[in-house]
């Protein structure tokens, strides 16, 4: 073995394995306790979820949105000590208690919003989307009406998808480039249709770290489930 191979290798050594970010989701955050059983396991605790937040502030992991860690995949970067934090649906919470919680920590998220439901009751308007646009989030798009993406034609899922980026774009100031597939639902056809309506990333429910694009419109993501505790958070952010 030659000097510049052995040193090669031996700084290869040096470099960490890139085991990928994780993308956590989430749905509520609040002290609610519904009786609905899928209602109940789609709402985490403000506590827990403030808990989860000081620990990436004392350990010094920062949190970067959904179009920022697909632009650094995208520059060839392997972000290390980060995580990025999502939200689906466009809850109310996600300005009444998620916005102060980012804020006291400094720590930043990309909401997935339904744009057929801004506005109406316990859901965010544009005022807490152009608020939260100020404080450094995303905001990704969800579709229209929370549809299914696999049980239309191509038309309408050009509706449910584009649809909502157009109105977002139009009431809120900012073009989405991320989105989420409502209940994980999509197919081939949706893939296309996503860079059809200028989609940077899309994001599903299938469990596992963003390491690169090589789908960047099959991304996956960490459900972060109401029974998740702190030692269990703090063992997806470590892969």
């Amino acid at each position: 073995m030659n000097r510049a191979t052995a040193l090669s290798l031996m700084a290869g050594a040096l470099v960490p394995s890139f085991a990928g970010v994780p993308v956590f989701m989430y749905h509520h955050v609040n002290d609610t306790h519904p009786s609905h059983r899928i209602a109940l396991g789609l709402t985490f605790p403000t506590a827990a979820f403030e808990e989860q937040l000081r620990y990436l502030a004392e350990h010094r992991i920062a949190t970067i949105t959904a179009s920022e860690l697909v632009e650094a995949l995208a520059g060839n970067e392997r972000p290390q000590r980060v995580a990025t934090l999502t939200f689906d649906d466009g809850y109310a919470d996600a300005a009444t208690i998620v916005k102060p919680l980012l804020d006291r920590y400094r720590a930043r998220a990309t909401f997935f919003v339904n744009a057929g439901t801004i506005g109406l009751r316990n859901h965010v308007t544009y005022r807490d989307l152009r608020a939260l646009i100020a404080a450094g989030n995303e905001i990704g798009a969800h579709g229209m009406h929370h549809l299914d993406l696999a049980t239309l034609d191509r038309s309408g899922q050009l509706h449910e998808a584009g649809d909502c980026a157009d109105r977002i774009e139009r009431y809120a100031g900012v073009r989405p480039v991320s989105y989420a597939y409502a209940s994980g639902s999509y197919n081939a056809t949706t893939l296309d249709d996503m860079r059809e309506i200028g989609m940077h990333s899309a994001w599903t429910e299938h469990p596992g770290r963003a390491r690169d694009l090589e789908r960047p419109f099959e991304m996956p993501r960490l459900r972060v489930a109401r029974t998740t505790t702190i030692q269990e958070f703090a063992s997806l952010l470590g892969g």
